[in-house]
């Protein structure tokens, strides 16, 4: 496994789609940036291709 923890902390919230800003907006009020993103990679339940390419990516190689 990649640091994908690094890979959360620069991700460029822009990348999100509608779906994932809503669920990050949400969720950044009680947890980190890192914390917020991995909320939205583990909703999907390892069907990466309901992310956003970007999120994808990172999901990706998280599972390596």
């Amino acid at each position: 496994m990649k640091n994908t923890k690094k890979l959360l902390t620069d991700f460029d919230l822009s990348d999100l789609d509608m779906y994932e800003t809503m669920v990050y907006s949400h969720n950044i009020k009680h947890m980190t940036k890192e914390e917020a993103l991995q909320v939205i990679i583990n909703n999907v339940e390892g069907d990466f291709t309901q992310l956003s390419e970007e999120l994808e990516i990172i999901a990706e190689q998280q599972e390596l």
